[in-house]
């Protein structure tokens, strides 16, 4: 005898379910584990490598499709792509104890990794080890949050650690160059006081600026110095 399943009803297994409450109704996308996770910190562009099946449900976990005359009431239109987008970037993810100490683990190592390469022990002059600085944070009681910027929680991470003294830590420091034309050079005198400027060495149609930064701030210094000088700046 064959079983008909009802067109209205799709059953997954090992999903993340993403809900999004609006209007007095439910909407729900189904998407891949470990992808969902990348896809919130902008490894992932595209929404169909997320979904595990391009449809909106009213329940995943039930297998109910949402009804198209919900969608289009709600959100103007049945149009599953942004439909998910807007679900994904407002709804919330429903996690698992499992899941949501996996992704802490998961951010807490990239936090770690991210702190050995712009830091060292001021009393050696050499990176800590990575198993180092996760017991410091953990001995620091610093709290991880698996969906913000790792590089913003390390830098934030970094000050915690230096302030609690739990480890012996400070910045790794290095010498970057800006090449302005000279008549840029009180904007960049203005911009790049906020870092250490060793040296500025006036020509008679170009300034070079010598600056002292740490590791992680040099993209930052780049950028200021391209807003100053409307992207003309050579940068090394």
């Amino acid at each position: 005898m064959r079983i008909f399943t009802p067109c209205n009803k799709v059953k997954l297994e090992n999903v993340s379910t993403v809900t999004l409450k609006k209007c007095g109704k439910r909407f729900e996308v189904a998407c891949y584990v470990n992808r969902l996770y990348d896809y919130q910190r902008g490894l992932l562009p595209n929404v169909s490598d997320v979904l595990q099946t391009e449809a909106i449900f009213q329940n995943v976990s039930k297998g109910q499709l949402a009804k198209k005359e919900d969608l289009v009431g709600v959100f103007g239109s049945a149009g599953t792509e942004k439909i998910a987008i807007q679900i994904l970037e407002s709804g919330t993810v429903q996690l698992s104890q499992k899941e949501r100490d996996q992704r802490l683990e998961k951010q807490l190592k990239e936090i770690s990794f991210l702190i050995c390469e712009m830091c060292v022990n001021p009393e050696t002059g050499l990176a800590h080890s990575q198993r180092t600085i996760e017991r410091a944070i953990k001995e620091a009681q610093v709290s991880v949050n698996a969906t913000k910027s790792a590089k913003q929680q390390a830098l934030k991470t970094v000050q915690i650690l230096a302030q609690k003294k739990t480890v012996p830590i400070e910045r790794t420091k290095n010498v970057v160059t800006v090449t302005a034309e000279k008549r840029f050079e009180t904007g960049l005198d203005k911009e790049l006081a906020r870092w250490s400027v060793l040296e500025k060495i006036c020509g008679e149609s170009r300034t070079v600026f010598c600056v002292l930064c740490g590791h992680a701030d040099a993209d930052e210094v780049k950028t200021v110095a391209e807003r100053a000088t409307d992207g003309t700046c050579l940068f090394e």
